[in-house]
């Protein structure tokens, strides 16, 4: 099958299907596209080009044609599962349904298939359960020989209804693609394919503990599903047994070239009791999903990249409503008719992982718009040491920062062997909007040292703070060695008490009227005297301070722009016991200290124009909104709408600049969906895609008999007038203004 770039070259004849009639996966690979993933295309690879347009449905096929339909099935999940799979027919439906690609489903079955353990985390009624089914179905009745699954589960209710959806899937297939044999199991518990040699077996979960470790042990498997494990009783018992009985299954399945692997689907549980708490953690542990993935080299490469982002080789693809394409409307309206505890509604509509015996500190109206924040990444940059730096501005954002406003970065270290992580948080110190993060699980403490200053050479507009204890000790010294190397003063760029203590006494004046001297004129010895200056030094007054005034300060200000889901599911994790704020046992804090200390020097830190940061600035973005009478919601919503209208624009000018057929079918297709989003109000309420798709044909076609020289013109030389008029009027005073309006 086709996973990677390097894998087209073994399938020489394959092509990029864009005439499929599967919508979703051509919607699917132009939102990869959008988002700068090179190897957008793979779900519409088809091995076999005379395939395309056939319908594996139609009764006249021939022999032949249904032969190569088979043999693409099996090769080909993408094939299957973008023209064959078949849901039931449901809420009135008379035809069966087509399988609807979205990023949470093809993202865990190309885990699956790459051998690396997904844990899909998504809202109830979103598809979870048939995204487990269909892989399920692929694997006992197409893709799979000669090997068995297991699936295990809270209750013998979902046990059989497994069964259940997967034989009436079946069902649905081409005849000859499945024929039911009459030695085919039959009944609540399991299934087979005789022909293929395939079982699924199932389980429930066991109500003392030994029995949890015996159902785990019993069980010689290749592959396993766990559905719903923060509710399986003694899942902390069950799930260790379980795979280390089915090494030897998976090791001789890998040895054949077979399918093998974990696979976990869930809503979020409790992290404060015994069986939630234990999946809590293991999903802390696991990398947050990022379709960067897609563009590694192979199936090793990957590997490579959970491995440096993870302590469990595993992928945490937690997906909200909207990143599986739906709208607030439909949440609000499911929410409603579920009736259920804010408890259940956070854990099953808003994948939050609470916990029901402890207290927040923050009010739930702050919790609510800090977590309605929550935004994919712009970009992802991926170092040479594998670490992810998720941004959320685009390089046109990034590039407008650098030269009108300043960032600050929090850096919360550790050890990074798995257990605690390096955490980093920058900030626009005008908005406080969360510009970019990064969680560093693993890595070798002096090559990160050498990355970061890199990386603070590469970013002249980044202040550092960094907490100085333990191994930040460390990375602090090396930066004190490395920067002035490169020609940096290291008092200009990182946090320390001589420049924040300058005014405080004359002995203050004094140190800091030291630093005039240039950096020729200091030895070694000049930063190793005054080391113990750098980075923000925590003691029991320091942490309350920053969990009591500044936690509420940041959260009250910064709630509308925080984005990162990492630092999101910590900050939703505080707890507050006896008077004393703190991550819950299994949780982490790493970000939440990290953001706060970068807060803490937007808020409180002193002579900050000697960072390079006009005191204007600071919070400069804040003030400027506090006449604009807008509720949270009403906020995000108009920076969803410029973020929608501002894709279009991109898009009409790929658009008007392609001479390729599939980017034109997957621009059109982007395009339509798109004009779906947009409300009809103000200047767009005559906005028409068809419209716009005819101009932009027209001007193709002048472009193309006036042979235009190829390269980036502006886009209003390019396009009709009243097109980008429409487009621009309706993005008035997008980012201009407010810098709060990353959307």
């Amino acid at each position: 099958m086709i996973l990677f770039i390097r894998d087209w070259k073994f399938y020489k004849n394959a092509i990029v299907d864009t005439k499929t009639k599967n919508e979703s996966f051509l919607s699917l690979a132009a939102k990869y596209r959008m988002l700068g993933i090179k190897h957008w295309y793979f779900i519409l690879a088809l091995h076999n080009p005379e395939l395309q347009g056939l319908d594996p449905f139609d009764p006249s096929l021939t022999v032949e044609q249904k032969l190569a339909i088979a043999h693409e099935c099996k090769t080909n999940p993408w094939y299957f599962y973008r023209e064959v799979a078949r849901a039931p027919a449901m809420a009135g439906s008379i035809e069966p349904g087509r399988f609807l690609a979205n990023r949470g489903n093809i993202a865990f079955y190309w885990c699956f298939f790459n051998h690396i353990t997904p844990i899909l985390i998504q809202p109830r009624q979103t598809g979870k359960t048939f995204t487990a089914d269909f892989l399920s179905q692929y694997i006992i009745d197409i893709g799979g020989n000669n090997t068995k699954m297991f699936m295990l589960t809270k209750g013998t209710d979902l046990q059989t209804q497994a069964i259940a959806r997967i034989k009436e899937m079946r069902e649905l297939l081409p005849k000859y693609l499945y024929q039911r044999d009459k030695r085919d199991m039959d009944n609540k518990t399991g299934l087979n394919n005789v022909k293929l040699n395939n079982e699924y077996l199932t389980g429930v979960a066991r109500s003392n503990k030994m029995a949890a470790n015996n159902l785990g042990r019993g069980l010689v498997v290749p592959i396993v599903h766990v559905d719903e494990p923060p509710f399986i009783t003694w899942i902390g018992t069950t799930l260790p047994a379980l795979r280390a009985a089915g090494t030897k299954a998976r090791d001789i399945a890998a040895a054949n070239g077979a399918m093998w692997g974990t696979v976990f689907t869930t809503t979020a549980g409790r992290r404060d009791d015994r069986d939630g708490g234990y999946m809590y953690d293991f999903v802390s542990k696991a990398m947050p999903w990022n379709e960067v993935i897609f563009d590694c080299v192979d199936q090793s490469d990957a590997t490579r990249m959970v491995d440096s982002n993870s302590k469990v080789n595993a992928v945490n693809i937690t997906m909200s409503h909207r990143q599986l394409g739906y709208s607030d409307q439909w949440l609000y309206n499911a929410i409603r008719e579920a009736n259920g505890t804010r408890e259940e509604t956070e854990r099953d509509f808003l994948n939050i992982w609470n916990s029901g015996s402890s207290r927040s500190p923050l009010a739930p109206e702050l919790l609510q718009a800090i977590h309605g924040s929550m935004r994919d990444p712009k970009m992802t940059d991926v170092t040479n040491q594998n670490y992810l730096i998720r941004w959320y501005v685009d390089e046109r954002e990034l590039a407008y920062l650098k030269k009108h406003s300043r960032l600050v970065m929090g850096l919360d270290t550790s050890e990074a062997s798995g257990k605690d992580a390096i955490a980093m948080v920058i900030m626009d110190v005008a908005s406080l909007a969360i510009v970019g993060a990064a969680t560093v699980k693993v890595a070798n403490l002096i090559e990160y040292a050498k990355w970061l200053t890199g990386f603070m050479i590469e970013h002249p507009e980044i202040i550092l703070i960094p907490e100085r204890k333990s191994t930040g000790a460390m990375i602090i010294d090396m930066l004190l060695m490395l920067l002035p190397q490169a020609g940096i003063d290291p008092f200009k760029r990182i946090y320390n008490t001589i420049v924040d203590r300058s005014r405080e006494s004359k002995k203050g004046e004094e140190a800091f009227n030291e630093l005039f001297q240039g950096l020729s004129q200091r030895d070694d010895f000049f930063y190793t005297e005054r080391k113990s200056c750098f980075g923000f030094s925590t003691d029991k007054a320091r942490r309350d301070l920053l969990y009591g005034n500044m936690l509420q300060n940041a959260a009250r200000q910064a709630s509308t722009v925080i984005h990162d889901s990492v630092l999101i599911d910590e900050i939703m994790g505080l707890t507050e016991k006896n008077g004393r704020i703190d991550h819950t046992t299994l949780g982490h804090d790493d970000h939440v200290f990290a953001w706060l200390m970068a807060y803490w020097l937007c808020n409180a830190g002193m002579n900050l124009a000697y960072y390079g940061i006009p005191s204007g600035l600071v919070m400069s973005a804040l003030a400027a909104e506090k006449d604009v009478d807008q509720s949270v919601t009403a906020q995000w919503k108009e920076h969803l709408q410029r973020g929608y209208l501002t894709e279009v624009e991109e898009l009409i000018v790929k658009l008007s600049d392609s001479d390729n057929d599939t980017l034109t079918a997957l621009y059109e297709n982007r395009l339509r969906y798109l004009s779906r989003k947009v409300e009809a109000s103000g200047t767009v309420k005559d906005f028409s895609v068809d419209g716009i798709l005819d101009r932009v044909r027209k001007e193709r076609e002048k472009k193309q008999r006036l042979n235009y020289a190829s390269g980036y013109r502006d886009p209003e030389t390019t396009m009709h007038a009243e097109v980008m008029d429409m487009i621009q009027s309706a993005k008035a005073n997008h980012f201009r203004g407010s810098l709060r309006a990353f959307h």
